[in-house]
């Protein structure tokens, strides 16, 4: 994160889109850093997820602080329900992908919408049964 004098404000740089040499030169005003004086909090809520008007909302059955390591900003929004279980909000624009990462999270869970990705779980679980089914 750097101060950005051309748009007169803090931004957060790519390092892999960072050109040029470093250049000695004149020297600037100390400012404090945003987000309460943590860089790492400033970053990480630039990087959180743009909840859409339509987002899932699901009911993790674990803490907040067990799952936060696992999902990240980017992802999706972790919000506490209590000590055992805490709330997931994400987009609902890829709900196959979003069938997939709460499969892939091993955690017990309830969807509480959007209706479509009720039903997108729903025949994922009716496939696989038929799938151990073949198999058995």
């Amino acid at each position: 994160m750097a101060w950005d004098p051309a748009r007169d404000d803090w931004r957060t740089f790519r390092i892999d889109r960072v050109e040029g040499a470093p250049v000695n030169g004149a020297h600037f005003a100390p400012r404090p850093a945003p987000g309460g004086g943590d860089p790492g909090a400033y970053v990480s809520g630039t990087l959180a997820v743009a909840i859409q008007a339509e987002d899932a909302r699901v009911v993790l059955h674990k803490p907040i602080d067990v799952m936060s390591p696992r999902i990240p900003p980017a992802a999706a929004r972790l919000q506490p329900i209590d000590e055992s279980r805490c709330l997931v909000r994400c987009p609902a624009h890829q709900l196959d992908w979003l069938v997939y990462w709460l499969m892939s999270l091993d955690v017990e869970f309830e969807v509480l919408g959007p209706p479509a990705l009720k039903q997108r779980l729903r025949s994922a679980g009716e496939r696989l049964a038929r799938a151990v089914a073949a198999s058995a």
